[in-house]
């Protein structure tokens, strides 16, 4: 997995990261694209800016995101939106996103539901959960 990194400055700027990315990937054997958004503030504008350019830029990509308290390029604290690009590098590699409503009631339920999806699907060697409810334990 090769894991590119970098803060959101404007959409032409954003663009030409994903260019580049893609001139990389050409180079090589890759599966999956996943995007994580880590944003300290919530700006509808923005994040729907991002969303669209990775639609436009890197169709086949997944991406997920949330607000953050703060985030951390390289060691250093960064403020504003930051951007992770993580790019499989094996053909076999397989990846699904999955999206629960959350809250106190149904945690247990969604646990359950997501420990039946993963038996159905053998592939399975990891999974990350990204839970932005503060204070909810999984």
């Amino acid at each position: 997995m090769k894991q590119f990194q970098f803060s959101y400055h404007n959409p032409d700027e954003f663009r030409n990261e994903l260019i580049k990315i893609s001139q990389w990937q050409k180079n090589r054997i890759t599966s999956y694209v996943i995007f994580q958004v880590f944003s300290e503030m919530i700006d509808r504008e923005r994040l729907t800016e991002i969303c669209r350019i990775i639609e436009e830029e890197m169709p086949q990509a997944l991406y997920m995101g949330c607000s953050t308290n703060g985030n951390i390029i390289e060691g250093r604290a960064q403020s504003g939106t930051v951007i992770i690009c993580n790019v499989f590098e094996y053909p076999s590699t397989q990846a699904e996103m999955i999206q629960f409503p959350l809250n106190e009631k149904n945690a247990i339920s969604v646990v359950h539901q997501l420990a039946a999806m993963i038996e159905e699907r053998p592939w399975v060697k990891a999974v990350e959960l990204l839970v932005t409810i503060r204070g909810m334990s999984m």
